[in-house]
C-alpha cells in the first residue's frame, strides 16, 4: 500500500467501524456502553440498573449512531461505483 493510500483508508475505516461499534454496544448492552462513555468522557450521567428511562435514551442514541453508519457506507458505496462507472 503507497502512503499517499494510508490516510484516507483510515480515515474510512474510522468512520466505518466507529459508529457501528458503538451503536451496536448501545442498542445491545445500554447500561454497561453507557458506564463506559461515562467513564472515558464524562460527558452522559451513569446509568444504574432500574433506570428504564435512560437505558432507552441510550438505545435511541444507539439506533441513530447505526443510521448515521447506513448513510455513510451509502455513500462511500456510491463514490466508489461512481469512480467504476468512470473508469
Amino acid at each position: 500500500m503507497r502512503p499517499t493510500l494510508f490516510v484516507p483508508v483510515f480515515i474510512y475505516l474510522a468512520l466505518c467501524t466507529v459508529p457501528l461499534g458503538l451503536g451496536l454496544n448501545l442498542v445491545l448492552f445500554p447500561r454497561r456502553a453507557a458506564n463506559f462513555l461515562h467513564d472515558a468522557f464524562v460527558i452522559f450521567p451513569p446509568v444504574e440498573s432500574f433506570e428504564a428511562g435512560r437505558r432507552l435514551f441510550y438505545r435511541l442514541l444507539g439506533l441513530m449512531l447505526l443510521a448515521v453508519w447506513a448513510v455513510g457506507m451509502y455513500m462511500i458505496y456510491s463514490h466508489i461505483a461512481t469512480l467504476i462507472r468512470g473508469l
